[in-house]
């Protein structure tokens, strides 16, 4: 007696199922499908790097890294602007807002352990190398990892990092622009007494 169920059970489902597979290709078509991660995996392969260092076999700290290059603003902005609903014209002031900072800044993103502060006066610096040149931060803060880079940190993010803005002056001190044309890549060095790490990427 239970198998007769069980079939007809099975049967059932089977009979709805055509249903619903038309009932969601139905909301494919008609109802507009959030694209969230375009373009994420190559986004991420380009423009974020984890970084790690053990002592013998116990980690002493992890940072993920993303560089906020324009292809990644862009990928913000476009991700942003669709979230909230915004107007091209909205979307065209917060995308000269993110190129006006890009022209002065040079910006990271880094997630690190919860133990492993970041602040101005924790045991690890954070510098950029350019040009066999070293450049202390401008600013460095713990913050809310705005939700449009969620996919670009993938499983990375999560409730025991901690989330700081780096950011860097884009020019020197006779206000020269640090990355050139022939500036080929930069390197956030994260530093301690004990050891240091670095994430490089190309600029070219």
């Amino acid at each position: 007696m239970k198998n007769f169920f069980l079939y007809l059970q099975c049967g059932i489902i089977f009979l709805l199922l055509p249903g619903c597979l038309k009932v969601v290709d139905w909301v494919k078509d008609e109802v507009p499908q959030v694209d969230c991660c375009i373009d994420v995996d190559e986004l991420m392969c380009k423009f974020m790097r984890t970084i790690q260092t053990y002592d013998q076999f116990n980690l002493v700290a992890k940072f993920n890294v993303l560089f906020l290059s324009s292809a990644v603003r862009e990928y913000y902005v476009n991700r942003y602007v669709y979230r909230h609903g915004l107007s091209d014209a909205q979307k065209e002031i917060i995308l000269k807002n993110e190129k006006e900072e890009e022209k002065h800044f040079i910006v990271f993103y880094v997630l690190s352990l919860y133990d492993v502060p970041l602040e101005a006066n924790s045991k690890w610096s954070v510098l950029l190398n350019v040009n066999e040149q070293i450049y202390k931060f401008l600013e460095i803060k713990q913050v809310d990892l705005p939700r449009e880079y969620y996919c670009l940190f993938g499983k990375q993010y999560n409730r025991f990092k901690v989330a700081y803005k780096v950011r860097f002056d884009a020019q020197n001190t006779l206000g020269n622009d640090i990355i050139v044309d022939n500036t080929e890549n930069i390197q956030l060095l994260l530093r301690s007494l004990d050891c240091q790490v670095c994430a490089s990427w190309d600029v070219q």
